[in-house]
């Protein structure tokens, strides 16, 4: 009895800690606050850093030409999935889709990679500020590491 009393005095004491911010008093609503801001800037890097990365040898040597409707499709929610041919400039022809047009457009603009002409995207899907986007991304980045700093602390503490 007299080892789990003086656990006690020293846990209230200050002297021990149990890691967990939850116990302390006012501790587990900065903890979540903190951990909601990390899930949301990852969330974030995510849906918009992996298309940026994706799209960076489109920006730095893409190749715009104009594409053509080649079949079209209507699923049963109605929505128009368009499938887009476009030629390169070695005269071989590749196709891009969009789903879920409201309508059809007479074509499109795309923007491919002469290396590899299969990797290619519409022009209004590429960023028209990729600076921005870059500035963008790094401070998201930079919140993320901030905030899993912080959980980390918090967890040490």
């Amino acid at each position: 009895m007299p080892a789990a009393l003086s656990l006690k005095v020293l846990l209230r004491a200050g002297v021990l800690c149990d890691h967990f911010p939850k116990n302390r008093p006012g501790g587990s609503v900065p903890f979540f606050v903190v951990g909601v801001i990390f899930i949301i800037s990852v969330m974030t890097l995510l849906v918009f850093g992996i298309p940026f990365v994706l799209q960076s040898p489109l920006r730095t040597r893409g190749v715009r030409c104009h594409a053509t409707v080649a079949r079209k499709s209507i699923p049963k929610d109605g929505k128009v999935d368009v499938v887009f041919a476009y030629v390169t400039a070695d005269r071989k022809r590749f196709t891009i889709t969009r789903f879920g047009l409201s309508y059809v457009p007479e074509g499109a603009g795309v923007i491919y990679d002469p290396m590899n002409p299969g990797r290619s995207d519409f022009v209004d899907a590429v960023p028209r500020n990729p600076r921005r986007r870059r500035i963008f991304l790094i401070v998201t980045a930079g919140v993320a590491v901030i905030a899993l700093a912080l959980l980390c602390a918090g967890l040490l503490v």
